[in-house]
């Protein structure tokens, strides 16, 4: 059997979703190029929502807190859920890795589903609780001895790692319309992932975040869904972001530098190990750095 993946996560669902129904593993993988059947609708673009595949982008009518909902409803993503919500999570997280991972995704998958099912059996033979199930699927997602769960495991910890990171770093300026906006250029596509912590922290709020990386945006309007696009510098939010309204942003930048300094204690300083917790990649988006000369 062999199953075509156009580099999507819908793809991959897909795959997942003829692997569970023929109950068999496929042969090879083949990986299709989707840049043809891009579509770059410019008057649409801040109303849809991009699939993201590696360096490229494609649209689908769809807001940045659904943009997994098709994997979760598919037939695949409920087998898998119904046994290991965890799992379901670190196959989402591996994917936005963005490692070409999609033959371990599956291995993984398949047999976190399988022991699942395995287990089912031996329980409705034997009358036996259906938490046994669920602790069979656990085993199979733990067993670092598999090199494709370890792989799996390893690389979801990573986009895990970054999306906590950022959550937590990301530095937001006013721009020229008076809305929040923070520029980033992650390792891993995890701008999905900061969808829920951002808008429950701005609530109504405008603001948007840039992953300068992969030219994509998560943008959000008052009341409406969070919407993650193709970033388009020509569209208002984004223009004359240093404008006559910078001058607001730079009073709060002085006051955060003098905060930043006020609060430092030379005696103390450690370039080392303040280079372990911040990455020096990710200082030129941070006021409190920008004057500092990165010596390598």
């Amino acid at each position: 059997m062999e199953a075509e993946y156009d580099g999507t996560i819908f793809s991959l669902f897909s795959v997942l979703d003829k692997v569970f129904l023929e109950n068999k593993l496929p042969d090879k993988i083949i990986r299709k190029d989707i840049s043809l059947s891009l579509t770059h609708c410019a008057g649409e673009l801040f109303n849809t929502l991009p699939i993201y595949s590696g360096n490229k982008v494609a649209n689908t009518p769809y807001a940045a807190h659904k943009y997994f909902e098709a994997c979760r409803n598919s037939f695949s993503g409920q087998e898998i859920i119904k046994y290991s919500g965890k799992a379901y999570k670190d196959i989402l997280y591996a994917w936005m890795s963005d490692f070409p991972v999609e033959k371990e995704i599956i291995h993984f998958a398949w047999k976190i589903v399988s022991a699942g099912r395995m287990q089912e059996m031996e329980n409705e033979e034997c009358n036996n609780s259906s938490k046994k199930q669920a602790s069979s699927a656990e085993r199979a997602r733990c067993d670092l001895a598999d090199i494709s769960v370890k792989k799996v495991m390893e690389c979801a910890s990573k986009a895990r790692k970054e999306s906590h990171f950022l959550a937590g770093v990301l530095r937001f300026s006013i721009g020229s319309s008076n809305i929040a906006i923070a520029r980033c250029s992650p390792d891993h596509f995890i701008l999905p992932a900061l969808t829920h912590h951002f808008t429950l922290r701005f609530g109504n709020s405008n603001w948007a975040i840039i992953d300068e990386k992969r030219n994509i945006s998560l943008m959000h309007a008052e009341s409406k869904p969070t919407q993650l696009t193709i970033f388009d510098p020509a569209h208002s939010w984004f223009t004359d972001e240093t404008g006559s309204s910078k001058e607001c942003f730079d009073d709060w930048e002085k006051m955060w530098k003098n905060y930043h300094t006020s609060i430092n204690n030379e005696s103390r300083n450690n370039p080392n190990l303040q280079k372990r917790f911040i990455p020096v990649r990710y200082w030129k988006y941070l006021p409190e750095f920008n004057d500092k000369v990165v010596k390598k």
